[in-house]
C-alpha cells in the first residue's frame, strides 16, 4: 500500500503514526518541478539551512558537483552503509550530506535503530538532516518505510517525497519539500523564490490523481508484481557463478556485483550491455565502492526480466 507518507498537494500532508493522524499544514510542504532541484543551491545557501548536509547516499555526489559543494564532500563508499564510525568520522571532518531513504543503489530500508542513530549523530553535531524519501511507497513485504520525521520530529529536518517513482510520472516534474521548521521553511521559500523555481501545475493535479485510494489499490498490485519481479531476477542472476544480486528490500532498481567474476569493470559491463543488449546504470556513476557493480531496472513487465536473464546466462555461458 502506499507507506507513511500521501501528499495530498493543494491540500495538506498526512503522515500516519499507527492511530495517530498528524496533519502538515499547506505551507509547510513545498512544490518543485523536481526534487532535484535542491541541487541548485550553491555552498552558501546549503549552509544556511544549517551547518551543514548530511550525506548517506553516494548517488547523490553527482548533486554536489552542482552545488559547487563537491569539494566539501566526502563520499561514503556503498559497501560501508553502516551507522557507525564512517558516519561520526564523516561529520568529523566537516561533511556536508544527504540521507537517501530507503537508499538508491542497494534497496535497503534502513531500521529504527539506524535512523535513530542518524538522527543522533545530527542533534549531536548540530547538523539539519535532508532526507530523500523519494522511494517511500516501493518498499516489499516484509519490510517497512520508517519517515525521518517520525524519528527526530520537524527541528533540523528537511523531507523530499515525489509521486514520480511510484507512478511513473518523473515527466509530470512535480516533488515536494516538506519543511515545517520555521525557520529552516523561511530560508528555502527565500532560495527558490530567488532562483524563480515554482512547481509545474500539470505535475500538482497528477499527484492527486495518483493519492487516492485507486492509487493505492493500484501500488499495492504493482508491489506483488514487481517482487515477482525481483524473485526471477535474483534467482536467475544468482545462478550465474561470480554475480550476486544484492537483496532488495525497497525500490525496483536491482544492484548486481560482479567481483566474483575475476573480470575487469569494462568486460563484464561489454558483456551485459553489448553481448546480452541490456541498457544498465555503471556503478560507479553511484559513487565509491560502485566500480564492480552495475544497476538494473526490473519495472517492466515479467517476460523481459525472463528474457534479460536468458541473456545474462548466454553471454557468461562460459563461468558455468
Amino acid at each position: 500500500m502506499l507507506n507513511k507518507f500521501h501528499v495530498e498537494c493543494k491540500q495538506t500532508a498526512r503522515l500516519y503514526r499507527s492511530a495517530e493522524l498528524r496533519v502538515l499544514n499547506r505551507h509547510e510542504i513545498h512544490q518543485l518541478p523536481a526534487c532535484s532541484e535542491i541541487k541548485r543551491f550553491n555552498t552558501k545557501d546549503a549552509r544556511s539551512l544549517g551547518q551543514r548536509l548530511y550525506l548517506k547516499h553516494a548517488g547523490h555526489n553527482r548533486a554536489a558537483g552542482e552545488m559547487s559543494l563537491k569539494k566539501a564532500f566526502v563520499e561514503l563508499a556503498l559497501s560501508r552503509l553502516d551507522a557507525g564510525n564512517s558516519f561520526e568520522d564523516a561529520v568529523r571532518a566537516g561533511v556536508t550530506a544527504i540521507l537517501c531513504s530507503p537508499h538508491n543503489p542497494n534497496g535497503r530500508v534502513w531500521t529504527r535503530a539506524e535512523l535513530e542513530g542518524f538522527a543522533d549523530l545530527a542533534r549531536r553535531h548540530g547538523l539539519t538532516m535532508v532526507s530523500d524519501e523519494i522511494h517511500h511507497d516501493l518498499v516489499y513485504p516484509g519490510h517497512t518505510h520508517i519517515p525521518m520525521a517520525e524519528i527526530m520530529g520537524p527541528d533540523g529536518l528537511v523531507m523530499m517525497t515525489a509521486t514520480t517513482k511510484t507512478f511513473n510520472i518523473a515527466g509530470a516534474h512535480s516533488g515536494n519539500v516538506i519543511v515545517e521548521d520555521g525557520d529552516l521553511r523561511s530560508q528555502f521559500a527565500r532560495r527558490m523564490a530567488a532562483l524563480g523555481v515554482s512547481p509545474n501545475s500539470f505535475g500538482l493535479f497528477m499527484a492527486e490523481a495518483a493519492y487516492t485510494p485507486a492509487g493505492a489499490e493500484w501500488v499495492d498490485g504493482l508491489m506483488a508484481y514487481l517482487d515477482g519481479n525481483r524473485q526471477v531476477f535474483d534467482a536467475g542472476v544468482n545462478a550465474i557463478p561470480g554475480l550476486r544480486s544484492v537483496p532488495l528490500e525497497a525500490t525496483y532498481l536491482s544492484w548486481v556485483d560482479f567481483d566474483g567474476t575475476g573480470m575487469t569493470r569494462e568486460e563484464f559491463t561489454a558483456r551485459v550491455e553489448r553481448d546480452a543488449r541490456i541498457a544498465v546504470n555503471h556503478g560507479p556513476t553511484f559513487g565509491k565502492g560502485g566500480d564492480r557493480f552495475l544497476r538494473f531496472n526490473i519495472a517492466t513487465p515479467r517476460s523481459n526480466v525472463e528474457d534479460a536473464v536468458e541473456r545474462l546466462h548466454k553471454a557468461f555461458a562460459d563461468l558455468q
